[in-house]
């Protein structure tokens, strides 16, 4: 749901800046009598639109990647506490409490 609404507000905002450099006094009637001024400025809008899309994107990048990282180091660093864990429970009580399992105590 979070992404439906990003993804909207990103649109909106491409649409509102690039109807801002566009201007409001754009008339598709004037294609027939200039079509490579109407094209160079539908062009320069365009582009203004894009470059804010690409930094969003970069920006976005950044920060996933540096979340994705920090998630890493935690993950690592829980796997070498439970590791220095089963390393200090000396290995005759492991094997003990294996014996105890598997020999019934009656049996014994």
């Amino acid at each position: 749901m979070s992404r439906m609404i990003g993804a909207s507000v990103v649109v909106a905002a491409t649409g509102a800046i690039f109807q801002a450099q566009l201007g409001s006094g754009f008339d598709p009637g004037t294609l027939a009598a200039a079509p490579e001024q109407a094209r160079a400025t539908f062009v320069d809008a365009l582009s203004s639109a894009m470059l804010l899309a690409g930094i969003v994107v970069v920006a976005g990048l950044v920060v996933s990647l540096t979340l994705v990282r920090g998630a890493r180091t935690k993950r690592v660093d829980s796997h070498e506490a439970a590791e220095e864990s089963v390393a200090a429970v000396p290995v005759a009580t492991v094997a003990e409490d294996i014996a105890e399992d598997v020999v019934p105590a009656g049996a014994r």
